[in-house]
């Protein structure tokens, strides 16, 4: 079939240009024909007769009329040669977009970059394109007066999805779900409904990483259930059977790993009532199907049906004519024949990855441990320890290899801070020249205006002296508190590497640690962050200390509000200190059922914060808190009064005996939307 389509290409060519050299005056006519029977070879074959085609117009457009066949040429070219060589790659792209600057045609112009930064992301470098796409931004947002609203629309939407793409390949899961849902939100603006689309699969694939992490995270339990379903109501609505089978597999996925298997099969049976699915247009959309339900009704003993719909995912799953659809295949049989006991079987499909794909860490490293299990439980314990030796070096070394990755972004994250406030600028320019236009209508009105806003100004700079010398003393105050954390954390951590000894969990914690620092580094710079962030970051700070401590107390985390936590703001660093207090001071981690309790609820224009712990209270500690308050607590006082003062409101910090032992702590913050 592809050498019939070659011989047409070449006849088609040929003929086509008997007929150029008969009548140049219908050049542009002919080009046109000849670059729509191009186009639909790119879109199907992508074969020799493809590139024979682009030459040709190539070696045609010679003038200015038919340039923009040449420049489209080359961009072809260089789709048809993405996976080469850089040297081959970048000077055929190049080309294309000097020719299309030349011509004038700014969209087609940045869609060839936008093609050249996916490039980047190809050969893995993902900071290289992370720094591409957001310098991209600025040029899109300097070329805005050139292109259509839809144009600019929609390169902003596709370049925001691959900043989100490359954060997530860094494993930083929190830039990666903004940069998702700012190209959802730039989607939605463009009434782009496929755009929307990606952009919800993309939101969900990384909610799902992050529940991987934190699996009780109550927050992100609802967004996925939230955005599977905006997902599934938009697909719908727009006729989109594939993004519809896609929401259907994730929600069921998702209600799969919290054992809600009868939801999960619910979802599953509505997928495959999908045409698209029925009849098998996307062999790995559809075997992913299959795997998920076959995986729920193993977790339920249904041997049977388990089985049936098994070996119906390998027998699509080959369809999808992919080498690394294969190995997912064979790696999630492996598992599942793991599961049954038919050890042998297993280690046959599993020992086929490192040859199907021997340059996938990641999925070499999975099927390693699923052999370690496989040779223990067939009681080979010499090649059970080498597969788990093994499956934790590449664990170490992936996990090493992120952590530099991650260094190497959050050290540059003031460059890219940098081009945020760029980005920023060029849309308050391009904001104030449309309004120039209306204002040099009326210049006497502009004059005056001018007169009595100099005026306002001044009345305002003296009226807001007090707030602004305040702003300055709550800066000093969390830098004040930034070294104090930091202190007392890095003290947790040696005394966890001297009492533990254990390299793996040492790892572990510095692990977490890091990326705790990272979040308490990023909000210090912040006079108010989300309630959303504030919770996340004290529940990343207890799950520290639990590790620290071997889990010998427990915690609660209430949230009674009215409003999402994502929509409301507090003061950072208020409330870590408290729960550290009633941890050391409180001393729960030394005794039996230790508890500490956070309740956050809103009364009136405030909200309500309780501390509660169950520890030998006030009386029996060595540091008595309402005498010799630590610098911590009095920081926080002294915060707490001068942002009452700034607010007008009456903020406090009070200690108590709870109820039955141990302290109760209430603080007063101002509920802030």
């Amino acid at each position: 079939m592809k050498n019939l389509h070659n011989i047409l290409g070449l006849l088609y060519v040929t003929m086509t240009f008997a007929m150029y050299a008969q009548s140049k005056d219908e050049s542009s006519d002919l080009l046109d024909s000849l670059q729509a029977q191009g186009h639909e070879y790119f879109m199907t074959y992508k074969d020799d007769s493809l590139k024979l085609i682009i030459n040709q117009i190539k070696e045609t457009t010679v003038d200015q009329n038919t340039s923009k066949y040449r420049a489209k040429s080359n961009e072809w070219l260089a789709e048809l040669n993405v996976n080469e060589d850089t040297s081959v790659y970048y000077p055929i792209i190049n080309q294309a977009i000097q020719e299309y600057s030349v011509l004038g045609d700014i969209n087609a112009a940045l869609m060839s970059k936008w093609k050249k930064g996916r490039k980047k992301q190809y050969l893995g470098d993902h900071e290289g394109a992370i720094f591409y796409y957001r310098n991209l931004l600025v040029e899109i947002e300097n070329a805005k007066g050139e292109l259509t609203s839809q144009q600019y629309c929609h390169l902003n939407t596709i370049s925001l999805k691959r900043i989100s793409t490359n954060y997530e390949q860094l494993g930083l899961l929190k830039n990666a779900l903004d940069y998702a849902q700012l190209a959802e939100q730039e989607a939605s603006n463009c009434d782009n409904v496929k755009a929307r689309l990606h952009a919800f699969q993309i939101i969900s694939v990384i909610i799902a990483k992050i529940l991987e992490e934190q699996p009780n995270n109550i927050l992100y339990q609802e967004k996925a259930i939230r955005y599977f379903n905006d997902m599934l109501s938009l697909s719908k609505s727009s006729e989109e059977p594939v993004f519809e089978a896609i929401a259907l597999l994730n929600s069921a996925i998702f209600y799969k790993n919290r054992n809600n298997y009868s939801q999960a099969k619910d979802r599953c049976s509505q997928a495959f009532l999908i045409p698209h699915v029925k009849k098998e247009n996307d062999p790995r959309l559809t075997s992913h199907i299959y795997l998920t339900t076959a995986e729920v009704f193993q977790k339920e003993g249904n041997k049977d049906s388990s089985s049936v719909y098994v070996e119906k995912m390998r027998i699509v799953a080959t369809k999808a004519k992919s080498i690394e659809h294969d190995a997912w295949s064979n790696l999630n049989y492996g598992k599942w024949l793991l599961k049954e006991g038919r050890t042998k079987e297993a280690i046959f499909e599993l020992k086929k990855i490192e040859f199907l794909t021997p340059n996938n860490k990641e999925n070499i490293r999975l099927s390693h441990k699923s052999l370690s299990e496989a040779y223990k439980h067939n009681k080979n314990y010499e090649d059970a320890f080498y597969f788990i030796t093994s499956f934790h070096q590449l664990t170490d070394s992936l996990q090493n290899y992120k952590n530099q990755r991650q260094i190497a972004m959050l050290i540059n994250e003031s460059d890219l801070a940098n081009q945020e406030k760029k980005i920023a600028e060029l849309k308050a320019v391009s904001a104030r020249q449309n309004q120039i236009k209306y204002l040099m209508i009326a210049g006497l009105i502009i004059l005056i205006t001018s007169v009595i806003a100099i005026i306002f100004f001044f009345r305002q700079k003296v009226l807001k002296t007090e707030q602004i010398r305040n702003n300055i003393q709550q800066r000093l105050f969390r830098s004040q508190m930034n070294p104090h954390f930091i202190f007392n954390m890095l003290g947790s951590i040696q005394t966890f590497l001297l009492d533990k000894g254990s390299s793996e969990k040492a790892a572990q914690y510095l692990s977490k640690f890091a990326k705790l620092m990272r979040q308490i580094l990023t909000q210090s710079q912040c006079d108010m962050i989300t309630l959303e962030e504030e919770i996340e970051t004290l529940e990343n700070y207890l799950i520290l200390q639990k590790m620290r401590y071997n889990g010998t107390f427990n915690y609660d985390i209430k949230v009674d509000i009215k409003d999402h936590p994502s929509d409301i703001e507090v003061p950072p660093m208020i409330l870590q200190p408290i729960l550290e207090n009633a941890i050391e001071h409180g001393r729960i981690h030394a005794m039996e059922g230790g508890n500490v309790k956070l309740v956050i609820r809103e009364s009136a224009n405030n909200l309500l914060v309780s501390v509660i712990d169950n520890g030998v209270g006030r009386k029996a500690t060595k540091i008595p808190v309402l005498h010799k308050e630590s610098m911590a607590l009095n920081i926080i006082k002294d915060r707490l009064e001068y942002l009452g003062k700034t607010l007008e409101r009456n903020l406090s910090l009070t200690f108590s005996d709870a109820h039955h032992r141990g302290t109760q702590v209430e603080i007063t913050l101002p509920l802030m939307n």
